[in-house]
Protein backbone atom coordinates (compact mmCIF):
# COMPACT_ATOMS: atom_id res chain seq x y z
CA UNK A 1 0.00 0.00 0.00
CA UNK A 2 1.22 3.37 -0.65
CA UNK A 3 1.97 5.93 2.18
CA UNK A 4 1.74 9.17 2.15
CA UNK A 5 3.44 12.60 4.13
CA UNK A 6 1.86 15.10 5.40
CA UNK A 7 3.45 18.01 7.36
CA UNK A 8 1.41 20.10 10.71
CA UNK A 9 2.19 22.16 13.73
CA UNK A 10 2.49 19.68 16.81
CA UNK A 11 -0.31 20.31 19.30
CA UNK A 12 0.39 20.17 23.19
CA UNK A 13 -1.77 16.83 22.50
CA UNK A 14 1.35 15.92 20.60
CA UNK A 15 3.66 15.43 23.20
CA UNK A 16 2.99 11.98 24.87
CA UNK A 17 3.63 10.62 20.99
CA UNK A 18 6.60 12.52 20.69
CA UNK A 19 8.22 12.07 23.82
CA UNK A 20 7.68 8.37 23.27
CA UNK A 21 9.04 8.94 19.51
CA UNK A 22 12.40 10.07 21.34
CA UNK A 23 12.18 7.78 24.38
CA UNK A 24 12.14 4.62 21.94
CA UNK A 25 14.58 5.11 19.78
CA UNK A 26 18.11 3.47 19.93
CA UNK A 27 20.78 5.56 22.13
CA UNK A 28 23.59 5.50 19.44
CA UNK A 29 20.83 7.04 17.24
CA UNK A 30 20.00 10.24 19.55
CA UNK A 31 22.93 10.72 21.40
CA UNK A 32 24.31 14.29 19.16
CA UNK A 33 20.56 15.21 19.24
CA UNK A 34 19.50 17.05 22.64
CA UNK A 35 18.05 20.37 22.30
CA UNK A 36 15.53 20.12 24.82
CA UNK A 37 14.00 17.35 27.21
CA UNK A 38 12.32 14.58 25.88
CA UNK A 39 9.73 14.26 29.13
CA UNK A 40 6.20 15.04 28.26
CA UNK A 41 5.89 18.04 30.55
CA UNK A 42 8.78 19.46 29.31
CA UNK A 43 7.60 19.04 25.05
CA UNK A 44 4.13 20.58 26.24
CA UNK A 45 6.12 23.43 27.14
CA UNK A 46 7.88 23.93 24.66
CA UNK A 47 5.01 23.44 22.30
CA UNK A 48 2.89 25.94 24.00
CA UNK A 49 5.70 28.23 24.67
CA UNK A 50 5.99 28.51 20.74
CA UNK A 51 4.45 32.02 19.61
CA UNK A 52 6.78 32.20 15.97
CA UNK A 53 8.41 29.61 16.46
CA UNK A 54 7.93 26.79 14.74
CA UNK A 55 6.92 22.66 15.52
CA UNK A 56 6.45 20.39 12.73
CA UNK A 57 5.02 16.97 13.12
CA UNK A 58 6.08 14.72 9.95
CA UNK A 59 2.93 12.14 9.72
CA UNK A 60 3.02 9.05 7.50
CA UNK A 61 0.03 7.91 6.83
CA UNK A 62 -1.00 4.02 5.56
CA UNK A 63 -4.87 3.63 5.06
CA UNK A 64 -6.74 4.93 7.74
CA UNK A 65 -3.52 4.61 9.93
CA UNK A 66 -1.58 8.16 10.57
CA UNK A 67 1.76 7.08 11.98
CA UNK A 68 4.26 10.34 13.78
CA UNK A 69 7.39 9.75 11.90
CA UNK A 70 9.05 13.09 13.19
CA UNK A 71 9.57 16.74 13.77
CA UNK A 72 11.53 19.17 12.45
CA UNK A 73 11.85 22.92 14.38
CA UNK A 74 12.62 26.32 13.08
CA UNK A 75 13.52 28.04 16.71
CA UNK A 76 15.22 31.41 18.12
CA UNK A 77 12.01 33.97 16.56
CA UNK A 78 10.59 34.04 19.67
CA UNK A 79 13.81 34.75 21.35
CA UNK A 80 13.84 37.76 18.86
CA UNK A 81 16.44 36.22 16.28
CA UNK A 82 16.26 37.28 12.74
CA UNK A 83 17.37 33.83 11.52
CA UNK A 84 15.40 30.72 12.52
CA UNK A 85 17.14 27.68 13.82
CA UNK A 86 16.70 24.31 12.12
CA UNK A 87 16.47 21.20 13.88
CA UNK A 88 14.98 17.75 12.67
CA UNK A 89 14.09 14.35 14.11
CA UNK A 90 13.17 11.81 12.08
CA UNK A 91 11.78 8.21 13.92
CA UNK A 92 14.77 5.27 13.44
CA UNK A 93 12.14 3.14 11.72
CA UNK A 94 11.92 5.96 9.09
CA UNK A 95 15.57 6.78 8.79
CA UNK A 96 17.28 7.01 5.19
CA UNK A 97 13.27 7.17 3.11
CA UNK A 98 14.16 10.95 2.22
CA UNK A 99 12.28 12.71 5.35
CA UNK A 100 15.13 14.97 6.88
CA UNK A 101 15.51 16.05 2.90
CA UNK A 102 12.08 16.70 2.75
CA UNK A 103 12.01 19.06 6.10
CA UNK A 104 14.57 21.31 4.69
CA UNK A 105 12.75 22.08 1.38
CA UNK A 106 9.52 22.48 3.33
CA UNK A 107 11.26 24.79 6.34
CA UNK A 108 12.91 27.12 3.96
CA UNK A 109 9.76 27.15 1.29
CA UNK A 110 7.90 28.13 4.93
CA UNK A 111 10.86 30.75 6.27
CA UNK A 112 10.65 32.53 1.97
CA UNK A 113 7.05 32.95 2.56
CA UNK A 114 7.08 34.62 6.03
CA UNK A 115 10.31 36.84 4.35
CA UNK A 116 12.67 35.26 6.76
CA UNK A 117 15.98 35.45 4.72
CA UNK A 118 18.69 33.33 6.63
CA UNK A 119 18.19 29.79 8.03
CA UNK A 120 20.32 28.64 10.39
CA UNK A 121 21.08 25.15 11.90
CA UNK A 122 24.34 22.99 13.44
CA UNK A 123 25.43 19.35 13.30
CA UNK A 124 27.81 17.69 15.24
CA UNK A 125 30.98 17.24 13.33
CA UNK A 126 30.81 12.91 13.50
CA UNK A 127 27.36 13.45 11.89
CA UNK A 128 29.05 13.07 8.41
CA UNK A 129 25.68 11.98 6.67
CA UNK A 130 23.76 15.03 7.80
CA UNK A 131 26.47 17.37 7.25
CA UNK A 132 26.49 16.52 3.45
CA UNK A 133 22.67 16.46 3.39
CA UNK A 134 22.93 20.32 4.60
CA UNK A 135 26.23 20.77 1.99
CA UNK A 136 24.02 19.38 -0.84
CA UNK A 137 21.18 22.06 0.53
CA UNK A 138 23.17 25.22 -0.05
CA UNK A 139 24.24 25.42 3.83
CA UNK A 140 27.98 26.55 4.37
CA UNK A 141 29.69 26.59 7.81
CA UNK A 142 30.39 29.63 9.63
CA UNK A 143 31.72 29.21 12.88
CA UNK A 144 31.79 26.46 15.79
CA UNK A 145 29.25 26.48 18.78
CA UNK A 146 31.75 26.95 22.01
CA UNK A 147 29.52 25.00 24.06
CA UNK A 148 29.06 21.37 22.32
CA UNK A 149 31.86 22.13 19.23
CA UNK A 150 28.95 21.45 16.32
CA UNK A 151 29.33 23.34 13.25
CA UNK A 152 26.74 26.30 12.89
CA UNK A 153 26.09 25.96 9.19
CA UNK A 154 24.29 29.11 7.21
CA UNK A 155 21.69 29.46 3.90
CA UNK A 156 20.55 32.31 2.22
CA UNK A 157 17.31 31.94 0.84
CA UNK A 158 17.11 34.56 -1.08
CA UNK A 159 19.13 35.65 -4.27
CA UNK A 160 19.93 39.11 -5.63
CA UNK A 161 16.69 40.46 -3.52
CA UNK A 162 14.36 38.41 -4.45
Amino acid sequence: MMRTVAFRPLQIGDAAALSALLKSSPADYVKHFNPFSFEVDALETLISNAKKDRLIGIEVQTGQEVELAGFYMLRGLDEGYSAPMYGVFVAYKFRNKGLARLTLVHAETSCRLSQIDRLMLKVHPANTYAKKLYEAHGFAASKEDPINKNIVMEKSLFRNGT
